[in-house]
């Protein structure tokens, strides 16, 4: 969904084949969008294993780790100084979600494996900071649009992302199709999840990650 929408407003504004011209040009460099975009893959099969093993309340709570992890990976990375207030007012910030966080709905037979699930999490957590600074600097120190590097981004990951689904549920999936049981209610989540994606690319090159 995110591609579909980046490839219309290239056709809108540089153009199809332009754009087309300009990657080949430049294949190096689109190289480097394929770590983000591994990362984020792993990243959301980390957190779908999360889920499998938190109940949402704890899961939301924990995954506010990302606010400190991404503080830090820019402190490393895009040698940015926080101040001592700033870090307090971050720390402040994840007390804060994990105190308005409403309690679980969870149904309380089904199986769940709390440490697990935080080791998942926390690993997410870890590896959305980097990715998300390391997405920053991408943007920030190259000439290539914003459409352009979010179309690399969702077309490696969908690439890599079909052949890991194919390999895992191949025989699912051609019995029951690739899309099978995905109704309205999931497209909507597929069409925001992009949507906020794309949304969140726009605050990172125009602003930056903390305040995002």
């Amino acid at each position: 969904m995110k591609m579909l929408i980046c490839v219309l407003v290239i056709h809108f504004t540089d153009g199809i084949w332009s754009s087309v011209s300009y990657l080949r040009a430049n294949m190096l460099d689109s190289v480097k969008t394929c770590i983000p975009a591994l990362i984020y893959l792993v990243q959301n099969r980390l957190l779908v294993s999360a889920l499998e093993c938190l109940d949402a309340a704890t899961f939301q709570v924990a995954y506010q780790l990302k606010l400190l992890t991404t503080a830090l990976f820019s402190v490393l990375i895009l040698r940015k100084s926080i101040s001592l207030m700033q870090w307090f007012a971050l720390s402040l910030l994840f007390i804060g979600v994990s105190f308005v966080e409403p309690p679980s709905q969870r149904n309380s037979s089904e199986p769940l494996n709390p440490t697990l699930g935080l080791v998942y999490v926390v690993c997410a957590a870890i590896l959305s900071g980097f990715a998300c600074i390391y997405f920053e600097l991408l943007l920030k120190n190259s000439t290539k649009s914003l459409w352009l590097r979010n179309l690399e981004l969702a077309s490696v990951s969908l690439i890599v992302g079909l052949i890991a689904q194919t390999y895992a549920e191949g025989e699912s999936i051609r019995k029951h199709g690739f899309f099978y049981a995905f109704d309205w209610l999931v497209w909507l989540i597929i069409l925001l999840h992009s949507a906020g994606g794309l949304i969140v690319a726009l605050v990172v090159k125009y602003a930056n990650n903390m305040l995002k």
